[in-house]
Protein backbone atom coordinates (compact mmCIF):
# COMPACT_ATOMS: atom_id res chain seq x y z
CA UNK A 1 0.00 0.00 0.00
CA UNK A 2 1.61 3.24 -1.20
CA UNK A 3 -0.21 6.54 -0.81
CA UNK A 4 1.31 9.66 -2.35
CA UNK A 5 0.78 13.01 -0.63
CA UNK A 6 1.32 16.07 -2.82
CA UNK A 7 3.13 18.67 -0.70
CA UNK A 8 4.51 20.62 -3.65
CA UNK A 9 2.69 23.76 -2.47
CA UNK A 10 4.90 23.97 0.64
CA UNK A 11 8.09 25.95 0.03
CA UNK A 12 9.92 25.71 3.35
CA UNK A 13 7.60 25.88 6.37
CA UNK A 14 4.18 24.75 7.64
CA UNK A 15 3.38 27.47 10.16
CA UNK A 16 -0.03 28.62 8.93
CA UNK A 17 -2.93 28.01 6.59
CA UNK A 18 -3.07 24.79 4.59
CA UNK A 19 0.54 24.06 5.56
CA UNK A 20 -0.52 23.93 9.21
CA UNK A 21 -3.54 21.78 8.31
CA UNK A 22 -1.50 19.03 6.66
CA UNK A 23 1.33 19.33 9.21
CA UNK A 24 -1.09 18.38 12.00
CA UNK A 25 -2.29 15.34 10.06
CA UNK A 26 1.25 14.15 9.32
CA UNK A 27 2.27 14.71 12.93
CA UNK A 28 -0.59 12.42 13.89
CA UNK A 29 0.52 9.78 11.37
CA UNK A 30 4.06 10.00 12.77
CA UNK A 31 2.98 9.51 16.38
CA UNK A 32 0.57 6.72 15.43
CA UNK A 33 3.34 4.90 13.53
CA UNK A 34 1.34 5.00 10.29
CA UNK A 35 3.67 6.96 8.03
CA UNK A 36 5.22 3.88 6.45
CA UNK A 37 2.41 3.73 3.85
CA UNK A 38 2.78 7.40 2.89
CA UNK A 39 5.11 8.90 0.27
CA UNK A 40 5.52 12.63 0.76
CA UNK A 41 6.18 14.49 -2.49
CA UNK A 42 8.15 17.60 -1.51
CA UNK A 43 10.20 20.42 -2.92
CA UNK A 44 13.93 20.33 -2.33
CA UNK A 45 13.65 23.45 -0.15
CA UNK A 46 11.19 21.76 2.22
CA UNK A 47 12.85 18.34 2.42
CA UNK A 48 15.31 19.04 5.32
CA UNK A 49 12.52 20.40 7.50
CA UNK A 50 10.10 17.65 6.48
CA UNK A 51 12.66 14.93 7.23
CA UNK A 52 13.10 16.36 10.73
CA UNK A 53 9.36 16.56 11.35
CA UNK A 54 8.42 13.18 9.86
CA UNK A 55 11.45 10.86 10.11
CA UNK A 56 9.37 7.73 9.46
CA UNK A 57 7.96 8.95 6.15
CA UNK A 58 9.04 8.00 2.65
CA UNK A 59 10.13 11.03 0.62
CA UNK A 60 10.09 11.81 -3.07
CA UNK A 61 11.94 15.03 -3.90
CA UNK A 62 10.68 16.94 -6.90
CA UNK A 63 13.17 17.94 -9.56
CA UNK A 64 13.53 21.69 -9.82
CA UNK A 65 14.08 23.65 -13.01
CA UNK A 66 16.19 26.66 -12.12
CA UNK A 67 14.90 28.81 -14.98
CA UNK A 68 11.44 28.82 -13.37
CA UNK A 69 12.82 30.73 -10.38
CA UNK A 70 13.57 33.64 -12.70
CA UNK A 71 9.95 34.08 -13.77
CA UNK A 72 8.86 36.60 -11.15
CA UNK A 73 5.23 36.44 -10.15
CA UNK A 74 4.66 33.42 -12.43
CA UNK A 75 7.27 31.38 -10.55
CA UNK A 76 4.96 29.45 -8.20
CA UNK A 77 2.39 28.84 -10.94
CA UNK A 78 5.00 27.36 -13.29
CA UNK A 79 6.58 25.22 -10.58
CA UNK A 80 3.21 23.89 -9.42
CA UNK A 81 2.09 23.28 -13.01
CA UNK A 82 5.29 21.34 -13.71
CA UNK A 83 4.86 19.31 -10.53
CA UNK A 84 1.22 18.41 -11.07
CA UNK A 85 1.02 18.02 -14.83
CA UNK A 86 4.38 16.44 -15.53
CA UNK A 87 6.36 15.16 -12.58
CA UNK A 88 3.60 13.59 -10.49
CA UNK A 89 2.40 11.55 -13.45
CA UNK A 90 5.92 10.10 -13.76
CA UNK A 91 6.25 9.62 -10.01
CA UNK A 92 3.05 7.58 -9.74
CA UNK A 93 4.37 5.18 -12.39
CA UNK A 94 7.98 5.00 -11.21
CA UNK A 95 7.08 4.54 -7.53
CA UNK A 96 4.03 2.36 -8.22
CA UNK A 97 1.82 4.56 -6.06
CA UNK A 98 -1.68 3.24 -5.39
CA UNK A 99 -3.44 6.52 -4.52
CA UNK A 100 -2.75 10.27 -4.63
CA UNK A 101 -3.90 12.59 -1.87
CA UNK A 102 -4.03 16.33 -2.57
CA UNK A 103 -4.45 18.28 0.71
CA UNK A 104 -5.35 21.37 -1.35
CA UNK A 105 -6.94 22.27 -4.68
CA UNK A 106 -4.09 21.54 -7.06
CA UNK A 107 -3.03 24.30 -9.46
CA UNK A 108 -3.10 21.78 -12.30
CA UNK A 109 -5.02 18.63 -11.50
CA UNK A 110 -3.38 15.82 -13.44
CA UNK A 111 -5.65 14.23 -16.03
CA UNK A 112 -3.36 11.28 -16.73
CA UNK A 113 -3.15 9.55 -13.37
CA UNK A 114 -4.35 5.96 -13.50
CA UNK A 115 -4.85 5.75 -9.75
CA UNK A 116 -7.55 7.15 -7.43
CA UNK A 117 -7.32 10.83 -6.46
CA UNK A 118 -8.54 12.19 -3.12
CA UNK A 119 -8.78 15.97 -2.81
CA UNK A 120 -9.48 18.18 0.21
CA UNK A 121 -11.86 21.07 -0.46
CA UNK A 122 -11.33 23.80 2.15
CA UNK A 123 -14.00 26.20 0.91
CA UNK A 124 -15.68 27.58 -2.20
CA UNK A 125 -14.98 31.22 -1.50
CA UNK A 126 -14.96 32.09 -5.19
CA UNK A 127 -18.54 30.88 -5.54
CA UNK A 128 -19.78 32.86 -2.54
CA UNK A 129 -17.81 36.07 -3.08
CA UNK A 130 -17.06 36.33 -6.82
CA UNK A 131 -17.02 40.14 -6.55
CA UNK A 132 -13.79 39.93 -4.53
CA UNK A 133 -11.89 38.35 -7.43
CA UNK A 134 -10.78 39.74 -10.77
CA UNK A 135 -12.78 38.59 -13.78
CA UNK A 136 -9.85 36.68 -15.28
CA UNK A 137 -8.95 34.95 -12.03
CA UNK A 138 -12.59 34.10 -11.32
CA UNK A 139 -12.97 32.49 -14.74
CA UNK A 140 -9.79 30.48 -14.17
CA UNK A 141 -10.84 29.34 -10.69
CA UNK A 142 -14.29 28.28 -11.88
CA UNK A 143 -12.80 26.14 -14.62
CA UNK A 144 -10.20 24.76 -12.25
CA UNK A 145 -12.72 23.70 -9.62
CA UNK A 146 -15.07 22.14 -12.14
CA UNK A 147 -12.14 20.06 -13.37
CA UNK A 148 -11.22 19.11 -9.81
CA UNK A 149 -14.77 18.01 -9.05
CA UNK A 150 -14.80 15.88 -12.16
CA UNK A 151 -11.42 14.21 -11.72
CA UNK A 152 -11.39 13.58 -7.96
CA UNK A 153 -12.55 10.09 -7.10
CA UNK A 154 -13.29 11.15 -3.53
CA UNK A 155 -13.38 14.48 -1.72
CA UNK A 156 -12.79 15.46 1.87
CA UNK A 157 -14.48 18.61 3.14
CA UNK A 158 -13.44 20.29 6.38
CA UNK A 159 -17.01 20.97 7.54
CA UNK A 160 -20.58 19.99 6.73
CA UNK A 161 -21.04 23.55 5.48
CA UNK A 162 -18.36 23.08 2.82
CA UNK A 163 -19.92 19.74 1.84
CA UNK A 164 -23.29 21.44 1.37
CA UNK A 165 -21.60 24.18 -0.65
CA UNK A 166 -19.99 21.62 -2.97
CA UNK A 167 -23.37 20.00 -3.60
CA UNK A 168 -25.01 23.40 -4.08
CA UNK A 169 -22.57 24.67 -6.70
CA UNK A 170 -21.65 21.30 -8.23
CA UNK A 171 -24.87 19.24 -8.10
CA UNK A 172 -23.37 16.64 -10.41
CA UNK A 173 -21.07 15.45 -7.60
CA UNK A 174 -22.19 12.24 -5.90
CA UNK A 175 -22.86 13.05 -2.20
CA UNK A 176 -21.56 9.61 -1.26
CA UNK A 177 -18.16 10.57 -2.66
CA UNK A 178 -17.77 13.43 -0.18
CA UNK A 179 -16.53 12.73 3.33
CA UNK A 180 -16.39 15.35 6.05
CA UNK A 181 -13.37 15.38 8.36
CA UNK A 182 -12.89 18.39 10.59
CA UNK A 183 -9.55 20.15 10.87
CA UNK A 184 -7.33 19.34 13.80
CA UNK A 185 -6.20 22.17 16.04
CA UNK A 186 -3.11 22.23 18.23
CA UNK A 187 -2.93 24.97 20.84
CA UNK A 188 0.43 24.53 22.51
CA UNK A 189 0.23 25.99 26.02
CA UNK A 190 4.01 25.69 26.27
CA UNK A 191 4.44 28.12 23.38
CA UNK A 192 3.71 31.40 25.13
CA UNK A 193 5.78 34.49 24.37
CA UNK A 194 4.81 37.40 26.64
CA UNK A 195 4.31 40.78 24.98
CA UNK A 196 4.35 44.27 26.43
CA UNK A 197 0.74 45.20 25.95
CA UNK A 198 -1.77 47.34 27.80
CA UNK A 199 -4.65 45.42 29.35
CA UNK A 200 -7.55 44.86 29.37
CA UNK A 201 -8.19 44.17 25.70
CA UNK A 202 -10.56 42.56 23.22
CA UNK A 203 -8.94 40.44 20.51
CA UNK A 204 -9.67 39.51 16.92
CA UNK A 205 -7.37 37.32 14.81
CA UNK A 206 -8.12 37.18 11.09
CA UNK A 207 -6.80 38.41 7.77
CA UNK A 208 -8.01 41.87 6.82
CA UNK A 209 -10.24 40.74 4.01
CA UNK A 210 -13.72 42.04 3.37
CA UNK A 211 -15.53 38.83 4.33
CA UNK A 212 -13.75 38.73 7.69
CA UNK A 213 -15.93 41.74 8.54
CA UNK A 214 -13.45 43.61 10.75
CA UNK A 215 -15.25 46.86 9.97
CA UNK A 216 -18.38 45.77 11.87
CA UNK A 217 -16.28 44.98 14.94
CA UNK A 218 -14.52 48.35 14.83
CA UNK A 219 -17.84 50.19 14.43
CA UNK A 220 -19.27 48.22 17.37
CA UNK A 221 -16.22 49.06 19.47
CA UNK A 222 -16.58 52.72 18.54
CA UNK A 223 -20.16 52.66 19.87
CA UNK A 224 -19.11 51.42 23.31
CA UNK A 225 -15.57 52.75 23.70
CA UNK A 226 -16.62 55.19 26.44
CA UNK A 227 -18.39 52.43 28.39
CA UNK A 228 -15.43 50.05 28.67
CA UNK A 229 -11.72 50.44 29.49
CA UNK A 230 -10.59 47.92 26.87
CA UNK A 231 -8.40 48.36 23.87
CA UNK A 232 -9.18 46.45 20.67
CA UNK A 233 -6.31 44.44 19.21
CA UNK A 234 -6.60 43.27 15.61
CA UNK A 235 -4.12 40.61 14.51
CA UNK A 236 -3.93 39.85 10.82
CA UNK A 237 -2.16 40.29 7.52
CA UNK A 238 -2.89 42.97 4.95
CA UNK A 239 -5.98 42.43 2.80
CA UNK A 240 -8.34 44.34 0.53
CA UNK A 241 -10.24 45.71 3.56
CA UNK A 242 -7.13 47.18 5.23
CA UNK A 243 -7.56 50.68 3.82
CA UNK A 244 -11.21 50.92 4.87
CA UNK A 245 -10.26 49.76 8.37
CA UNK A 246 -7.44 52.27 8.73
CA UNK A 247 -9.55 55.10 7.32
CA UNK A 248 -12.31 54.43 9.87
CA UNK A 249 -9.81 54.30 12.74
CA UNK A 250 -8.31 57.65 11.72
CA UNK A 251 -11.63 59.34 10.96
CA UNK A 252 -12.94 58.46 14.41
CA UNK A 253 -9.68 59.13 16.28
CA UNK A 254 -9.39 55.56 17.53
CA UNK A 255 -5.62 55.27 17.10
CA UNK A 256 -5.01 55.08 20.85
CA UNK A 257 -7.67 52.40 21.40
CA UNK A 258 -7.46 50.17 18.31
CA UNK A 259 -4.12 48.49 17.65
CA UNK A 260 -3.22 46.47 14.57
CA UNK A 261 -0.57 43.77 14.88
CA UNK A 262 0.91 41.53 12.18
CA UNK A 263 3.83 39.17 11.78
CA UNK A 264 3.43 37.70 15.27
CA UNK A 265 4.98 34.39 16.27
CA UNK A 266 2.81 31.49 17.40
CA UNK A 267 3.90 32.15 20.98
CA UNK A 268 2.94 35.83 20.80
CA UNK A 269 -0.43 34.98 19.27
CA UNK A 270 -1.06 32.37 21.96
CA UNK A 271 -0.20 34.95 24.62
CA UNK A 272 -2.83 37.32 23.23
CA UNK A 273 -5.43 34.55 23.07
CA UNK A 274 -4.78 33.69 26.71
CA UNK A 275 -4.70 37.24 28.07
CA UNK A 276 -7.68 38.68 26.20
CA UNK A 277 -10.86 39.39 28.16
CA UNK A 278 -12.85 38.55 25.06
CA UNK A 279 -12.29 37.20 21.55
CA UNK A 280 -14.55 38.37 18.72
CA UNK A 281 -14.81 36.88 15.23
CA UNK A 282 -17.44 38.73 13.14
CA UNK A 283 -16.61 36.72 10.01
CA UNK A 284 -19.15 36.32 7.21
CA UNK A 285 -17.56 33.25 5.64
CA UNK A 286 -15.40 30.41 6.96
CA UNK A 287 -14.84 26.97 5.55
CA UNK A 288 -13.90 25.91 9.06
CA UNK A 289 -13.15 28.89 11.29
CA UNK A 290 -10.09 28.06 13.34
CA UNK A 291 -9.45 31.22 15.35
CA UNK A 292 -12.60 31.12 17.54
CA UNK A 293 -11.71 27.54 18.48
CA UNK A 294 -8.13 28.52 19.27
CA UNK A 295 -9.52 31.20 21.59
CA UNK A 296 -11.74 28.61 23.28
CA UNK A 297 -8.72 26.36 23.77
CA UNK A 298 -7.03 29.31 25.48
CA UNK A 299 -10.06 29.47 27.84
CA UNK A 300 -11.19 32.85 26.58
CA UNK A 301 -14.83 33.88 26.03
CA UNK A 302 -15.79 34.02 22.35
CA UNK A 303 -18.34 36.00 20.38
CA UNK A 304 -18.90 35.05 16.76
CA UNK A 305 -21.58 34.80 14.08
CA UNK A 306 -23.71 31.87 12.98
CA UNK A 307 -22.58 32.32 9.39
CA UNK A 308 -21.42 29.42 7.21
CA UNK A 309 -19.46 26.89 9.33
CA UNK A 310 -19.00 28.96 12.48
CA UNK A 311 -21.92 27.68 14.56
CA UNK A 312 -21.15 24.13 13.46
CA UNK A 313 -17.47 24.09 14.40
CA UNK A 314 -17.87 26.09 17.62
CA UNK A 315 -20.53 23.52 18.59
CA UNK A 316 -22.91 26.13 19.99
CA UNK A 317 -20.43 26.88 22.77
CA UNK A 318 -19.66 30.49 21.83
CA UNK A 319 -21.80 33.61 22.20
CA UNK A 320 -23.53 34.55 18.94
CA UNK A 321 -25.02 37.73 17.54
CA UNK A 322 -27.26 38.36 14.54
CA UNK A 323 -27.20 39.90 11.94
CA UNK A 324 -23.45 39.67 11.29
CA UNK A 325 -23.09 43.19 9.84
CA UNK A 326 -25.22 44.86 12.51
CA UNK A 327 -22.65 46.72 14.61
CA UNK A 328 -25.34 47.80 17.08
CA UNK A 329 -26.19 44.17 17.90
CA UNK A 330 -22.52 43.27 18.19
CA UNK A 331 -21.90 46.21 20.54
CA UNK A 332 -24.75 45.03 22.79
CA UNK A 333 -23.38 41.49 22.80
CA UNK A 334 -19.86 42.66 23.73
CA UNK A 335 -21.20 44.62 26.72
CA UNK A 336 -23.36 41.67 27.75
CA UNK A 337 -20.52 39.13 27.68
CA UNK A 338 -18.07 41.44 29.47
CA UNK A 339 -20.62 42.15 32.22
CA UNK A 340 -21.62 38.49 32.66
CA UNK A 341 -18.14 37.10 32.89
CA UNK A 342 -17.93 33.35 32.39
CA UNK A 343 -16.43 31.28 35.19
CA UNK A 344 -13.05 29.64 34.79
CA UNK A 345 -14.71 26.25 35.28
CA UNK A 346 -17.13 26.85 32.40
CA UNK A 347 -14.36 28.08 30.10
CA UNK A 348 -12.29 25.01 31.01
CA UNK A 349 -15.19 22.69 30.17
CA UNK A 350 -15.60 24.36 26.78
CA UNK A 351 -11.87 24.06 26.14
CA UNK A 352 -11.94 20.35 27.01
CA UNK A 353 -14.87 19.71 24.66
CA UNK A 354 -13.34 21.35 21.60
CA UNK A 355 -9.89 19.91 22.39
CA UNK A 356 -11.38 16.42 22.32
CA UNK A 357 -13.30 17.05 19.08
CA UNK A 358 -10.32 18.45 17.17
CA UNK A 359 -7.41 16.51 18.65
CA UNK A 360 -4.79 15.89 16.00
CA UNK A 361 -4.48 12.16 16.76
CA UNK A 362 -8.24 11.66 16.40
CA UNK A 363 -8.28 13.52 13.09
CA UNK A 364 -5.18 11.68 11.82
CA UNK A 365 -6.90 8.34 12.52
CA UNK A 366 -9.91 9.49 10.49
CA UNK A 367 -7.72 10.47 7.54
CA UNK A 368 -5.74 7.24 7.66
CA UNK A 369 -8.91 5.14 7.80
CA UNK A 370 -10.59 7.06 4.98
CA UNK A 371 -7.63 7.10 2.58
CA UNK A 372 -6.93 3.40 3.06
CA UNK A 373 -10.65 2.71 2.73
CA UNK A 374 -10.76 4.44 -0.67
CA UNK A 375 -7.80 2.34 -1.75
CA UNK A 376 -9.49 -0.88 -0.62
CA UNK A 377 -12.68 0.07 -2.50
CA UNK A 378 -10.75 0.50 -5.73
CA UNK A 379 -9.00 -2.83 -5.33
CA UNK A 380 -12.25 -4.79 -5.23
Amino acid sequence: MKIGVNLSFIIDHVDFGIGSYIANILRGFQELNRLDAYYLIVRKSFYPRAKTLYPDANFIILKEKKWMYRCGRFQNFLISHDCDMIQISKITRQENLDLMFYPFHAISNNMNLKIPIVMTVHDLFHCNYPENLSRKYLTYVKLRYRSLMHHSDRMITISDFVKSDVLKYFPEVNPEHIHRIYNSIIFDTNKITPMAIEEPFILCVNSMRTHKNYITLIKAFHRIKDQIPHKLILVGGWGEASQEIQDFIRANQLESRVKIRSGLSEGERNFLYREADLFVSPSLHEGFGMTPIEAMLAKTSVITTKETSLYEVTQGLAHYYESPQDDHQLAKKIIQVLERKESKDLLSLKAEQVAKSYHYLTIAKEYDKFLKGVLDENRH
